[in-house]
């Protein structure tokens, strides 16, 4: 089928009946089919392989002098592109390579269609922002749904969060709202020896900070990014035993209450007194068993 031909005689004749098929509009700005096949991935998945050519009449003119460019062979790429149900597509097809005679620089011919940094195509790669926006599935769900590897799920999933959370995806955004109460906790990284610790807005469930490392240092940082008059409207902080947190709300923020949350006073409690206890009557009746042995 020629992807973007909106003529009936256009598209690319099939040897069943017509009227089992849907004209559809691709988005692929630039992009002729010429022709599509069905194969199969190694993995199993049916697969569509658009094959194709861009357009010629494109932008030739030199960055650097201003000139027309000349072409300099071509080499074929791959797209992925969005699926048709279960069924993976693919985009093949041949990109230029220009050089220019006078000054000497080189380079590709545009992709209009291809997003930033990945061998996908923009509808594809909104497709799965979209998803992911939800929070309903995994990155591993999303990457079944799209078909795409989970590291590129993952980095598409990045550069969605920082657009949305931070400015020039480097420093958090001030949160807009103010927070009554907040819950401060540190989570393992990658199975070793480094934590990291986040901040949490408890009413809403918003993450409002997330920083390496479990000392004083990210309490304080954290502080200093939204302000002492936005501390002023906390009133409480939902925390650990982590003696460390604590210290430093009071240093800076001595009025608002930290509050130690059940689960970690239960295991305290279990881990200081329970297992004591459990221990020392283990060893009094393991001498008692042993003396009332014959012989001794």
């Amino acid at each position: 089928m020629n992807y973007i031909q909106t003529e009936t005689n256009g598209q690319m004749m099939f040897t069943i009946e017509r009227s089992k098929f849907l004209m559809i509009p691709s988005q692929l700005v630039g992009f002729h089919n010429f022709d599509t096949t069905l194969e199969t991935t190694k993995s199993g998945r049916d697969l569509f392989c658009f094959k194709g050519s861009l357009d010629e009449n494109f932008n030739r003119t030199c960055s650097v002098c201003d000139r027309k460019m000349h072409s300099h062979g071509s080499r074929e790429i791959s797209l992925r592109h969005l699926c048709f149900g279960s069924t993976l597509t693919v985009l093949k097809f041949a990109k230029f390579r220009l050089k220019c005679p006078h000054c000497g620089i080189t380079r590709q011919q545009e992709v209009p269609f291809q997003a930033e940094n990945h061998r996908i195509t923009i509808e594809l790669f909104n497709y799965a922002r979209d998803i992911l926006s939800h929070g309903t599935y995994t990155l591993r769900q999303v990457a079944e749904i799209t078909g795409l590897d989970e590291n590129t799920i993952k980095a598409i999933d990045i550069k969605r969060l920082k657009e949305k959370y931070t400015v020039n995806g480097q420093t958090l955004i001030k949160p807009e709202a103010y927070a009554e109460y907040l819950g401060i906790d540190e989570f393992k990284l990658h199975d070793g020896h480094k934590y990291a610790t986040h901040i949490i807005d408890l009413k809403t469930g918003h993450i409002l900070w997330i920083a390496h490392g479990k000392k004083k240092k990210v309490v304080f940082d954290f502080i200093d990014h939204v302000g002492l008059e936005w501390m002023d409207h906390v009133e409480a902080i939902a925390c650990d035993m982590n003696s460390d947190f604590q210290e430093a709300f009071e240093a800076k923020c001595p009025h608002i209450q930290p509050v130690f949350d059940y689960f970690h006073i239960v295991k305290n409690f279990n881990d200081k007194v329970v297992s004591e206890v459990r221990k020392d009557e283990q060893c009094r009746l393991a001498k008692r068993e042993m003396w009332m042995l014959p012989g001794h």
